[in-house]
């Protein structure tokens, strides 16, 4: 359901035009390839797999990032997930600001 989510609000944010940098098929490859390493990233506690809670895009030193928290299933460790988010421009950064 947090993936779904994430499409929506970079649909939402996104302007479908000829000046985008990514169109929303290779957008949609980079955010799986986040979840892919998630999924393939065992508890430093436990072993067990991560849980995405939350999701935001931030800007770090003035660099996108897609950052998701998340949690252990079997012991509720928590770790944070940085990703760089290519398909953010200053633009998106606008609209995103406006949509909090």
């Amino acid at each position: 359901m947090i993936l779904e989510k994430k499409y929506a609000i970079i649909h939402d944010v996104l302007s479908f035009n000829l000046e985008a940098i990514m169109i929303l098929t290779d957008i949609m490859k980079y955010i799986e390839s986040e979840y892919n390493v998630i999924n393939n990233t065992p508890c430093e506690v436990c072993g067990g797999d991560y849980e995405a809670e939350q999701l935001e895009i931030l800007l770090i030193d003035d660099v996108p990032f897609d950052v998701c928290e998340c949690s252990c299933c079997n012991c509720g460790h928590e770790k944070t997930f940085e990703f760089y988010a290519p398909f953010i421009n200053e633009k998106d950064l606008k609209n995103l600001k406006n949509l909090n």
